[in-house]
Order: structure tokens, then sequence, then C-alpha cells
């Protein structure tokens, strides 16, 4: 689990398959999905959240912030 105080986080899978999941501030629920080639996730600002491979392959993905500088 990490998250981004600083910047938004948008992730697109591009090959197999990834797990992720956050915590919704709000409502202190964890929400989970396993997202296949072609689809995007959105992580909000200082959202905590996770991604890993899901998959029996290798998995990439490109990820892109808000912010110049994320504060990682």
């Amino acid at each position: 689990m990490h998250m981004r105080p600083g910047t938004s986080e948008v992730l697109v899978v591009l090959q197999g398959s990834i797990y992720a999941g956050f915590i919704s501030s709000s409502a202190n629920t964890t929400y989970l999905k396993n997202f296949n080639k072609g689809v995007s996730m959105i992580f909000s600002l200082g959202l905590l959240h996770f991604h890993l491979n899901s998959g029996k392959g290798p998995a990439l993905a490109i990820v892109s912030f808000s912010s110049p500088s994320p504060v990682l």
C-alpha cells in the first residue's frame, strides 16, 4: 500500500493483468478489482492504494501523475 499526497495517479494496463485496490477515506471501505489489458484506473490525490501483477506472465502498465513532482 502507498499513497501520493501531492498528486493523482492514472494507470493503464498494456499487457497482462493487474490486481488493484484502494481504501475509501470517506466510507473506510476497501475496493478490489482485477484489471486486464486496455483498462485504466485513476487513484485520487492522497488515496491509499496498491497494484500488483495478478497473472501468470509479465504485466506492463504506464503510470502518469497529475503533478510534475508527485512526492514519491
